[in-house]
């Protein structure tokens, strides 16, 4: 059996944020971003790397048709990888031995697992979510806040302000939004920290790029500069 020990480690440090690839009929890899967990299955009880799709998602196409999967999860300059073979789950792809209840809970688990809370207070011994970092809490230190229970709000406003020169893709967007969370278990972390992000997007050939500044409550501030997934 996979050791996915390594893998359960990475999951809460960056969302589960993963790369799956899959292969297109024409025999090239097909990519995607998703958030990914380890759970286990909902038949054999032995752990998996689990997560949610759209049901008409190309990557299911894909994988409906060559269910060989590659999942690489990254945290930092950390990662690790798992090849196998997939099984779809789910209201476009029915299981004999999963009726409607058990779907639903098993979609609750994957998203759990995937990054977020049970609700209960019970204390696993290692903090499983973290806060802080341009995705969440940007004016904090990456990962400052780490803990087993959190609930985090973000509103907004994007607005695209023009355009970016033709070689270097589309679109320049304003990005202005506040933060506002509670990590749950750490005595010496402030109440509710919150900031206001003030930032320029722009959606470039590699991707969207975000340069911004922000100030939190108490002193905090930050400057930072992204590359890829910024909400």
């Amino acid at each position: 059996m996979t050791d996915l020990s390594h893998v359960e480690q990475l999951i809460p440090l960056d969302h589960g944020l993963s790369v799956i690839i899959t292969t297109r009929p024409n025999g090239t890899p097909q990519t995607s971003v998703v958030n990914a967990g380890v759970t286990a299955h909902p038949l054999t009880g032995a752990e998996v790397v689990a997560f949610v799709a759209a049901g008409r998602a190309r990557k299911l196409t894909f994988l409906r048709a060559n269910p060989s999967v590659t999942v690489v999860v990254r945290a930092g300059w950390q990662w690790a990888s798992v090849d196998g073979t997939a099984e779809l789950i789910g209201p476009d792809d029915p299981h004999d031995d999963v009726d409607p209840e058990r779907l639903r809970l098993l979609l609750r688990e994957i998203f759990t697992a995937a990054g977020g809370t049970t609700f209960s207070h019970a204390q696993t011994g290692l903090p499983l979510f973290s806060l802080g970092g341009p995705s969440r809490l940007a004016a904090y230190g990456l990962n400052q806040f780490l803990t087993d229970q959190y609930f985090y709000f973000r509103g907004g406003y994007l607005h695209r302000i023009g355009n970016a020169p033709s070689f270097l893709g589309g679109g320049v967007f304003l990005d202005v939004h506040y933060e506002v969370a509670k990590p749950y278990g750490l005595p010496n972390a402030p109440t509710l920290p919150n900031d206001g992000v003030v930032g320029l997007i722009v959606d470039t050939v590699v991707g969207p790029i975000l340069v911004g500044g922000s100030i939190g409550e108490s002193g905090h501030r930050k400057w930072f500069f992204q590359l890829g997934r910024v909400f």
